[in-house]
């Protein structure tokens, strides 16, 4: 047996098409995500994006259906398809991969909050000018919150 297995974690590039199936119940949503990679050009790193096309099927009643934008992070689980396409005007045949989805969640992304720092402030100010606010544990993401 083989696997073909993917996790891919990064933000949605356009708006998803959102196409209705024959059955009614099922439609298929459509968009493409950027995942950055480090990679080292002339002793210096440099981030390259790469390029999913994702493909899922979701209920009517899903809440993901009216709630993927541009530039939300998502978490996908999926495997890949090879198409093979032939072009009319060339007649050569390309090959596109999607990333068929099994699970999609949507992640929030939290960033740390701006501190700007007064001379004038006594010592036992600064530890809560310079420690971010304190947040309930369901505000807070981890990977491991992730279930699929």
């Amino acid at each position: 047996m083989d696997l073909n297995q993917i996790f891919v974690e990064g933000r949605i590039t356009k708006a998803p098409d959102i196409k209705i199936c024959v059955d009614g119940e099922t439609y298929c949503c459509q968009f493409s995500i950027a995942c950055n990679r480090r990679e080292k050009v002339n002793n210096a790193w440099e981030s390259k994006p790469s390029y999913f096309f994702i493909n899922s099927f979701l209920a009517k009643d899903d809440p993901l259906l009216n709630h993927l934008n541009k530039g939300d992070c998502v978490a996908i689980q999926g495997s890949m398809i090879q198409k093979e396409n032939i072009s009319s005007m060339t007649g050569k045949k390309y090959i596109n991969w999607i990333l068929q989805a099994q699970n999609v969640k949507k992640i929030q992304i939290y960033t740390k909050p701006q501190v700007t720092y007064n001379a004038a402030l006594k010592e036992d100010n600064l530890k809560e000018i310079y420690s971010p606010k304190k947040t309930s544990e369901n505000d807070l993401f981890s990977f491991n919150d992730i279930t699929f």
